[in-house]
């Protein structure tokens, strides 16, 4: 299933385990980090699978484009910022 993840490091073993179960993890969204939400871990795995990895705030064209490479499902897991909806 080609999935979008949107998280942190403290959830991370959900992006773990969409990517074990199989799912085309087609883009990780994540923030810059700081001392309370630490992204180092959703870097490594991004840069592991190759899977193109975000730290700016998710924008409508952000869902848009992932519509029209058919995303079938999100995963928000500590995403601390909000998703537009379209």
């Amino acid at each position: 299933m080609k999935t979008a993840y949107f998280g942190i490091d403290a959830l991370a073993d959900c992006l773990e385990v969409l990517l074990k179960n199989g799912d085309t993890v087609v883009k990780i969204f994540t923030t810059e980090g700081d001392a309370y939400d630490s992204v180092e871990r959703v870097c490594k795995i991004a840069q592991a699978h190759g899977i193109p990895l975000q730290s700016t705030r998710v924008t409508k064209h952000d869902i848009e484009a992932l519509c029209e490479a058919g995303v079938e499902l999100t995963v928000t897991a500590g995403y601390p910022w909000k998703i537009p909806v379209t």
